[in-house]
């Protein structure tokens, strides 16, 4: 994008850029802690989250992450009912 490089050596679109950064920061920030406040309701709930994030960060492929993390849930929410 050869327009990007001008337009961030302009000072006052650059910090424009930075000030709508933080503001996105801030409003994911507060959107995950409302979503934690509403749905991590047990000490399994953030283990769980927790093995998401790790398995995310391993070398596995995503969709294989995702659905065998989905299926350990679901197995788990089957056996406790």
């Amino acid at each position: 994008m050869p327009y990007w490089s001008w337009l961030m050596q302009q000072a006052y679109i650059r910090h424009a850029v930075t000030g709508i950064n933080a503001a996105v920061v801030g409003l994911l920030l507060y959107m995950v802690l409302e979503m934690a406040q509403r749905h991590i309701l047990s000490i399994a709930d953030l283990l769980f989250i927790v093995l998401v994030i790790g398995l995310l960060k391993s070398k596995l492929p995503i969709w294989l992450s995702l659905i065998g993390s989905f299926l350990v849930y679901t197995a788990f929410l089957h056996f406790m009912a």
